[in-house]
């Protein structure tokens, strides 16, 4: 095979030096955004775009992970007999006696009682097994080195005496505000029982608490030991209060548990969500160069990686995929690249 170079010189052999080149990403986790309404039902195109973006990596995404102890506790699921261990209704919040509230069976309280000694043991239980490599009990949360609790996604807490004292006690929303400290020092209380008993058996593990909803907040006066985590839900698009509020909310944590942050949820679910349930429509809510400076922020304070929830808009869509992997590009030249392309 004769190979002509640029220079003219014609040669039989052309010799091409292979170099090893790995790049590392600057979130170890990426994960694919959900309600990626443009590719429809084609699942097949949805994975080529994300082989294509990069997504995937190493990390956790925490979630509600106490929705399985319905099944496994309250009472028998006939759809899943198998998933039962044992009726132990002391592990429940007090003071709900019907329903449906937020789980499978009618009378089911919709939340755990965080103060009850069973259920912290049952919980430290499940992350010791976990962690000895006996896998995850039924829709509870973890990878690697990391165990998540997480509240179910309502705020009917546990009425009894011992987790009252611990509620501020005012309504969901006061002061406007999605993201509060109504029951922060309740469940932060829990989540570092929880962890100190796992840090006897399991020094070097993370147990990671999910700041969300009324629980939201660092709680005031509570010192978390150094094997606790958060993943923090960070309304950076369509605030849950106050400007501005929500991001003095995420610094606490990042301050506080620098290193510790496996993940944080953004929300470009928002507004259209909303409009959607309202049977209205909203204006595209693309906002780029604030999101490229959300995630230099998040990548400065050493959090691992984004839950996108939601679908958002194509171009933001397509700009978490592009800053995920480097959030310090030019987001103008992303920019000009996608509108020209």
């Amino acid at each position: 095979l004769m190979v002509e170079l640029a220079i003219g010189l014609k040669v039989n052999t052309l010799t091409v030096v292979a170099k090893d080149i790995r790049r590392t990403p600057v979130f170890p986790l990426r994960r694919a955004p959900f309600n990626t309404e443009w590719f429809g039902q084609n699942s097949h195109d949805r994975g080529i775009y994300e082989l294509r973006n990069k997504f995937g990596g190493k990390g956790f995404i925490l979630g509600h992970s106490f929705y399985g102890f319905t099944d496994r506790f309250w009472a028998k699921n006939p759809e899943r007999p198998e998933i039962f261990e044992g009726e132990r209704h002391d592990y429940f919040a007090q003071g709900y006696t019907n329903g449906p509230y937020d789980v499978w069976i009618p009378g089911c309280p919709p939340q755990p009682c965080l103060t009850s000694t069973g259920f912290i043991a049952q919980v430290v239980k499940d992350a010791r097994e976990f962690f000895d490599g006996k896998g995850l009990k039924y829709r509870s949360e973890g990878n690697g080195d990391m165990y998540g609790l997480g509240m179910n996604d309502n705020n009917y807490y546990c009425r009894c005496a011992d987790c009252m004292k611990l509620r501020k006690g005012y309504e969901h929303d006061k002061g406007g505000c999605f993201n509060t400290d109504e029951a922060s020092l309740l469940y932060w209380t829990f989540v570092k029982k929880v962890a100190e008993e796992v840090k006897k058996t399991h020094p070097d593990k993370l147990i990671v608490g999910y700041a969300y909803f009324d629980v939201a907040v660092y709680p005031e006066g509570l010192e978390l030991p150094d094997n606790v985590g958060v993943s923090y839900a960070y309304f950076d698009r369509v605030p849950s209060g106050k400007p501005g509020q929500d991001l003095a909310q995420y610094k606490e944590w990042a301050k506080r548990l620098k290193g510790r942050i496996p993940s944080v949820w953004l929300y470009p679910t928002f507004p259209k969500e909303t409009s959607d349930g309202g049977k209205w429509n909203c204006f595209w809510a693309m906002h780029g160069h604030h999101l490229a400076q959300t995630m230099r922020m998040l990548a400065d304070d050493g959090v691992g990686g984004v839950m996108v929830c939601g679908g958002g808009e194509l171009v933001d869509q397509w700009l978490y995929a592009k800053l995920y992997d480097d959030p310090y590009q030019d987001v103008d030249a992303l920019l000009t690249d996608f509108f020209t392309k």
